[in-house]
């Protein structure tokens, strides 16, 4: 999950890590990975278009048009899905577990893979 300026010029900021979260975050709602001209993840069912904007943000090539902080990308999502939800909880607030735990294997499978390295 590795974001475009990482292989580009190899220059990267913790707006990298940004796009890794928007990867994994496109895969945990549509089982597909982000390549080329992807559909938004809207087109599977259940997920709302809202969330389209912010992972299609989170996704961008360029850093600057990224998310700048990590707080941002969490109050978009947030923002973003509570609007759909009858009882005001927010769709991120429903399956904010889900994405977690997929976060936290993913994290975990990294570390597992960079101890491997060293």
């Amino acid at each position: 999950y590795m974001a475009p300026e990482q292989w580009r010029s190899g220059q990267v900021d913790h707006r990298a890590d940004i796009f890794s979260l928007g990867v994994v975050l496109y895969e945990l709602l549509t089982g597909k990975l982000p390549i080329g001209d992807f559909a938004p993840p809207s087109d599977q069912a259940g997920v709302p278009p809202q969330l389209d904007s912010v992972v299609r943000r989170a996704l961008a090539q360029d850093p600057e048009r990224r998310f700048q902080q990590v707080d941002e990308f969490e109050q978009a999502l947030d923002q973003g899905t509570t609007t759909v939800a009858p009882d005001g909880g927010g769709w991120l607030s429903r399956h904010l577990g889900t994405i977690l735990l997929g976060l936290a294997s993913g994290t975990a499978l990294f570390g597992c893979l960079v101890l491997a390295l060293f």
